[in-house]
């Protein structure tokens, strides 16, 4: 324990990792206050539409739209739809530019979350509610709607064991869906920003850990002492997995809180199909920030791991920091090189594998990309996540023996 103690103390008083744990939690807090700025909601007065945006927005959208809020039942569905042909009729349109501003206001604009479930499944393939000349959806429609969305989730694929799995993923999705007004998934888009950040940050903190000791020449002491091999390199490894998931864990919490503050924990019950009707996991938006938190952990300790591992291995801590960022931006680099299954399954299995911008683990809850493996396809995201859980002790594992036989 006093070594334990010992080794904390030396990481936390290095003044890069002090200051980048404490801007971990700062940025967090930034990056769930940026999406609040873009949310956009107008405010009628006399006659006059003015659009808001930030937190006054927050209130409008959930003062208009709490009719719409709960469950997306027929009857809303309904009246989204009387709403949209009396538009037609009108105006020949629902378009912003087209429709006076106070009637957009007030008519359209409450209702466009379930206007954006009715355009995706309603409205024909190739149309959508601005480039329509008439609108020939029906409030018969309605009663059907939940069924054609079931029906859909067939023509996703032509390949018939591929629509087997998506039934299966999507299967649980809970119909009618849910809506709360305020929070859009959109703010979640953000967490995968931070966390991909945040992974640069890790890899910054760890690099030095056992590289450093050996471009100072400390290590040949620290090894001819009682404790200088398997112990040393467990503590070390023990100290540094504690300072990322609580630094992980703070800045997580901060996020959230965050949220919580700007939006009231409004939002946080609305399903992710009212984004987009074929996402296929039954989701909301706050269970799907929390199953990028708890990924978050298990991405964080398979990339210290892993990081530990190389600075285990080279000789100063230049050579680390250089293949870990080097494998850091690596899946990124496959993802843009085509959906390839050998890629996709290389790039889900690397340790940094789920931290990434557009192929991080909420990207792929999102996509329909699936790998074949010894003949059955397997979404995405299992990989990612049962291959950071293999990471961990075999990098472990991999980190003390190697840090055991150097010099030998």
């Amino acid at each position: 324990m006093r070594l334990y103690y010992l080794e904390m103390k030396r990481l936390i008083r290095t003044k890069s990792v002090w200051i980048l744990m404490i801007a971990m939690v700062v940025l967090a807090a930034v990056m769930a206050y940026v999406p609040v700025t873009f949310i956009r909601a107008y405010k009628t007065d006399a006659g006059n539409v003015q659009a808001v945006t930030g937190v006054q927005a927050v209130k409008i959208s959930k003062e208009t739209r709490k009719d719409m809020e709960g469950e997306v039942t027929e009857e809303k569905i309904r009246q989204a739809i009387r709403v949209l042909n009396e538009m037609y009729q009108e105006y020949g349109s629902s378009f912003m530019e087209e429709v006076s501003a106070d009637v957009y206001a007030e008519k359209i604009y409450p209702i466009m979350p379930v206007l954006n479930v009715i355009e995706q499944v309603l409205v024909p393939d190739g149309k959508n509610l601005y480039n329509m000349e008439t609108f020939d959806v029906k409030e018969e429609d309605a009663a059907t709607i939940y069924e054609k969305y079931r029906e859909e989730i067939q023509g996703l694929s032509q390949n018939p064991e591929l629509v087997k799995e998506m039934q299966k993923i999507s299967g649980s999705v809970k119909t009618p869906f849910t809506y709360e007004s305020g929070m859009t998934l959109e703010t979640v888009d953000y967490y995968t920003i931070y966390l991909f950040l945040v992974m640069f940050a890790f890899i910054v903190i760890a690099s030095p850990v056992y590289a450093a000791e050996y471009q100072t020449g400390a290590d040949d002491v620290i090894r001819c002492t009682k404790n200088g091999r398997v112990r040393i390199a467990v503590t070390k490894i023990l100290v540094t997995f504690t300072l990322a998931v609580a630094t992980f864990v703070a800045s997580s919490l901060t996020f959230v809180a965050v949220l919580y503050i700007l939006y009231g924990g409004s939002g946080f019950g609305t399903s992710i199909q009212m984004g987009y009707v074929f996402y296929l996991p039954a989701l909301t938006i706050g269970s799907m920030l929390k199953l990028q938190i708890a990924g978050g952990v298990l991405f964080t300790l398979a990339t210290v791991s892993f990081v530990l591992f190389l600075s285990s291995k080279c000789k100063n801590v230049q050579t680390a920091l250089i293949s870990a960022f080097g494998i850091a931006i690596l899946p990124m680099i496959l993802n843009m090189a085509g959906n390839n299954n050998v890629l996709n399954i290389m790039r889900c299995i690397l340790p940094t594998g789920g931290f990434g911008l557009i192929n991080g683990l909420q990207s792929e809850l999102m996509a329909r990309n699936f790998a074949l493996v010894a003949g059955h396809y397997i979404w995405l995201p299992y990989i990612l996540l049962v291959a950071a859980a293999v990471a961990v002790p075999v990098f472990v594992g991999l980190t003390i023996v190697s840090y055991c036989r150097r010099g030998r």
